[in-house]
């Protein structure tokens, strides 16, 4: 069962000192919703000093109002949709913390269902369809590019498939031996050089 917890008028860094006592004691995910950005930001970096083991993510805010015709920028998407899905990766006992600015919080998000409907697994030896992959992957939202440089673009050619997925911090590289996943490397963005 969930415990809410509401507390208030806490001043300096006592708010992150008590977040870490809690997480000490209690197992699952927490989520601690600041006023701003900026008070967001100093809580978990707070929370980080009094609990260095404490695995804290803070959820961006969107850079655009949200009825502007203007796309998030997608370095904050690719953000948020890694930390939705740790979030639903991660089970009852989880000690995952969520700091999040109010106004991370407005716009909906998608459903655990539509979440999970959207994970691609993908491992050597696999057998799979490379333009069946890419179709799959612009269908949940990457960019398809020629160049894969940031979060969330997804390039095809031959037979390369290269992806930047949101919770990694390298892209990586699908080369497929015909119709099944050869090796999955991962690759420098700026040198485009394959890493191991």
């Amino acid at each position: 069962p969930t415990l809410p917890l509401r507390l208030g008028r806490m001043r300096g860094s006592a708010g992150a000192w008590l977040t870490a006592e809690l997480r000490a004691v209690c197992r699952g995910p927490i989520l601690v919703v600041a006023p701003s950005s900026t008070r967001a930001e100093a809580f978990a970096a707070a929370l980080r000093a009094f609990s260095p083991d404490t695995d804290v993510r803070l959820l961006p805010r969107y850079d655009v109002p949200p009825y502007d015709r203007f796309s998030a920028h997608p370095e904050i998407e690719a953000r948020r949709m890694s930390l939705l899905y740790a979030w639903l990766s991660a089970g009852p006992d989880t000690p995952l913390t969520v700091v999040a600015p109010w106004s991370a919080l407005l716009r909906r998000v998608p459903s655990r269902a539509e979440l999970r409907s959207r994970v691609t697994h993908l491992e050597r030896g696999l057998s799979v369809d490379r333009d069946a992959l890419v179709d799959v992957l612009v269908q949940a939202g990457y960019q398809r590019t020629s160049l894969v440089e940031e979060r969330g673009e997804v390039g095809a050619r031959g037979g390369i498939v290269d992806l930047f997925p949101p919770q990694l911090d390298r892209p990586v590289r699908i080369e497929f031996d015909f119709d099944a996943i050869g090796s999955l490397r991962r690759f420098d963005p700026t040198t485009q050089r394959s890493e191991g």
